[in-house]
């Protein structure tokens, strides 16, 4: 009975228990010396515990420090094992690694690399190897970056601007070596377009700019040209003028025009006459962009002599035309007048650079009558087939640069397309621009019959003949177009047709549609939006299924408060800010699902000016870039989209023209960057895409300090 007293805490008790143990073990040594055996086993075994995690980091920091190659990979692979690594152990390792990121032995280095690019997922490494890129000199502040950025955790602006200009020439230098004939291009184009985003200039940024320009791949020198112009580097744009390749002449001018180069005027101009097109127009733009005074008469006599080129194309003369449209001076202006009026005394129709140049000049009201006079010709043509797509869609831009009431031309045109298909660009630019014609006749109701009831048909046109995939209309675009028209002038089939057009076209024709019915009527539009993208708890009946509509619908939210009056705008945009914000806080499981409407949702966020939406608006460009995920972030003013669209390597000419002429995002950059240069879709794709190079140059070397955003 004497342990149940023991735990009831009897004090005699436990004092005479314990005294009985006492005597018991004073009576039998072998019992006593197991005993204490036995507690100094579990007094051992404890401390072997507790100080072994101690031991072993100590030992691992000491084995650290061996210059015994395998030695050293054992200790790394054993502190990879320690689950809770001391400050010690962590300060040891990482040094040890970027120690030996420095070793000129290749296999000491690919063992730290790989080791250390697995550590550097871990935030402990990451901010010791960043805290490296402070201090690391030479080879071991490359090799320290190039672990931090393989393993996604490089971060710019925790590196001093001096030193990371280094790191970008020590890059450029050493990119033979480390990177491939296909991936070197590819990275110094990178580096280039980081140091134009910059805009510093140092002797590391110049010698980023000297390796890059020596480069064997054409497309390098071709970006170290606006590199050149951003830091002031005459002789090394100038040297690129000589350049044996003819399109890095056409770049080293443009970059000299949009730059503002002076002190190169007269190595530019004489690649005026050059036999390649792009250096001739390249180099005629730049020479009217540094001196507008003295560079008319050259231009026009290299217009008059590029009538075709050697090869039977039109490339240089619609090139030239479009910098004489720049000129404005009396002899410019005669000049295309009287190429205007041989083509009318042949009694053909102008080409299209033409009409486009002709159509930008300010000409007085008698000429102005001539050059409407062959618009409508050529409108009219039209109706034979006599014109090509480019030509009609360069007569339909001169009227509205003209401010030319072209509408019965318009109609009767529209009247007489049979295949849809083939001329659905065309189809786009007439209903556009009778959208804006029809509300100046306000009371011709027989023209304006005739237009309605065609453009109804347009927005529900289906060809049976045609495989539209998942789309059942057979011209998205256009379809979605006509509609927008409709909602704008207020048809009373407007909303059904727009909401039909959205959901049976594509997300470019969606995203044209809601982009016009929002700057038309924002209250209805915002209305729309509502109706198309239900709360969560929506009833059955007003619930959409359809990813389109909702997507547009988010779209709509977004931009009609955006385009409503000052006085409308808060409590519009607290409105669609709510729905939107609804429909992400309530989750996947019962928000929504669908990946490109929650982009949609993110997008409407960021033009509203949502806090926080912006990093997720850039998330949804990087994931799909194109016009959906472009707009909101042009409408927010965030600069970094127009960087990474027009500066950075990510994009080429020909995907940019295709997502500004293409997909329409030419009218977004206009109304949230107007000052910048257009790109033309009534031009050939050769000129278009000249066209986009200069966009590009102007932006990158005079356009970045300009206002965007609604």
């Amino acid at each position: 009975m004497v342990a149940p007293r023991l735990l009831l805490g009897d004090r005699r008790t436990y004092t005479e228990g314990m005294g009985q143990v006492i005597r018991f073990l004073k009576r039998h040594p072998w019992h006593r010396r197991l005993l204490t055996v036995a507690l100094s086993v579990v007094l051992a075994a404890g401390a072997a515990v507790v100080l072994y995690p101690w031991v072993k980091q100590q030992w691992v920091i000491h084995r650290l420090g061996s210059e015994r190659p395998e030695a050293f990979r054992r200790a790394v692979l054993m502190a990879r094992t320690v689950r809770e690594p001391s400050p010690a152990l962590l300060d040891a390792l990482s040094d040890a690694l970027i120690q030996r990121l420095g070793s000129p032995e290749q296999s000491k280095r690919t063992f730290a690399r790989q080791q250390a690019m697995a550590l550097c997922r871990r935030a402990p490494m990451v901010e010791r190897f960043t805290a490296a890129l402070g201090r690391a000199e030479g080879m071991r502040l490359l090799h320290v970056a190039l672990v931090l950025r393989d393993a996604g955790t490089f971060d710019p602006a925790a590196i001093a601007p001096e030193r990371l200009d280094r790191l970008r020439a020590l890059e450029a230098e050493t990119a033979a070596d480390r990177l491939g004939p296909y991936k070197m291009p590819i990275r110094l184009r990178e580096l280039l377009s980081e140091a134009v985003i910059a805009a510093r200039d140092n002797e590391y940024v110049r010698g980023l700019l000297s390796t890059c320009a020596a480069a064997e791949s054409r497309y390098v020198r071709r970006a170290a040209c606006l590199l050149a112009a951003r830091i002031g580097a005459d002789e090394v744009l100038g040297a690129l003028l000589d350049d044996a390749d003819s399109a890095v002449v056409a770049s080293a001018a443009l970059a000299a025009g949009a730059g503002g180069r002076n002190a190169l005027y007269d190595a530019v101009v004489e690649h005026i006459a050059d036999e390649p097109a792009m250096a001739a127009a390249s180099s005629a733009w730049a020479a009217m962009r540094l001196r507008p005074a003295e560079a008319p008469p050259l231009v026009l006599a290299a217009l008059r002599a590029a009538d075709a080129d050697a090869n039977g194309t039109t490339t240089r003369r619609d090139a030239l035309l479009h910098v004489a449209g720049m000129i404005g001076t009396p002899q410019a202006r005669a000049d295309l007048l009287g190429r205007l009026a041989a083509h009318r005394a042949r009694n053909a129709h102008p080409p299209a650079a033409l009409l486009l140049a002709a159509g930008r000049c300010n000409v007085t009201d008698a000429q102005r009558e001539d050059i409407v006079g062959d618009v409508r010709a050529t409108l009219l043509a039209s109706r034979e087939g006599n014109c090509t797509v480019v030509q009609m869609l360069a007569a339909l831009e001169a009227s509205r640069r003209l401010d030319a009431d072209v509408l019965e031309e318009i109609v009767a045109l529209l009247a007489t397309v049979r295949n849809y298909a083939e001329v659905e660009d065309v189809l786009v630019a007439a209903c556009r621009r009778a959208g804006e014609l029809i509300e100046r006749r306000p009371r011709d109701a027989a023209i304006r019959r005739r237009l309605e009831a065609w453009l109804v048909g347009l927005a529900e046109y289906y060809d049976p003949r045609t495989d539209s995939g998942t789309n059942y209309l057979t011209c998205p675009r256009a379809s979605a177009t006509a509609a927008g028209v409709l909602w704008r002038v207020q048809h009373p089939q407007a909303t059904e047709l727009l909401r039909a057009a959205i959901g049976g076209g594509t997300p470019t024709g969606a995203d044209l549609a809601a982009w016009r019915a929002a700057r038309a009527r924002p209250a209805a539009a915002l209305e729309l939006g509502r109706t198309m993208l239900p709360p969560v708890d929506a009833a059955p009946d007003e619930q959409v299924h359809n990813a389109r509509q909702r997507a547009a619908g988010a779209v709509l939210l977004g931009l009609a408060p955006v385009w409503s009056a000052p006085e409308q705008r808060a409590a519009r945009r607290a409105t669609a800010e709510q729905r939107l914000r609804s429909l992400l806080s309530a989750g996947r499981s019962w928000g929504e699902r669908d990946p490109d409407v929650r982009r949609a949702i993110h997008g409407a966020l960021a033009a509203l000016g949502g806090t926080g939406a912006l990093s997720d608006a850039r998330a949804a460009f990087r994931d799909a870039p194109g016009r959906r995920t472009l707009t909101p972030l042009l409408v927010a003013g965030d600069r970094w989209v127009l960087d990474r669209l027009l500066i950075r390597a990510t994009f080429s000419d020909r995907w940019i023209d295709t997502l500004l002429t293409g997909e329409g995002a030419g009218e977004v950059l206009s109304e949230t960057a107007g000052r910048l240069p257009r790109v033309d879709a009534a031009a050939t794709a050769d000129v278009r895409l000249w066209q986009v190079r200069i966009l590009r140059a102007v932006y990158a070397l005079s356009g970045r300090n300009r206002e965007i955003g609604l």
